[in-house]
């Protein structure tokens, strides 16, 4: 899947999904993994360990339900 990028100039009119992704990852503070009760154990950790990898400083946890912002955004 892509998606037009018109900010890029040309060149940029697709962009895959996967590399905006990444991006918001990468430049995260923190990343919530949602829908945690439609994953096995072995995925979790999985996607925590890419979450990981691609940003060392953000804080990943995770949720099933509605995200509880007092715990999650607390300063």
């Amino acid at each position: 899947m892509h998606v037009a990028r018109p900010d890029l100039g040309e060149g940029g009119n697709l962009r895959p999904v996967v590399d905006l992704l990444v991006e918001q990852i990468e430049c995260a503070d923190f990343v919530i993994l949602n829908k945690i009760d439609q994953l096995d154990a072995g995925q979790l950790e999985s996607l925590k360990g890419i979450a990981s990898s691609l940003n060392p400083l953000s804080k990943v946890s995770n949720q099933s339900g509605t995200v509880n912002k007092q715990i999650h955004f607390a300063c």
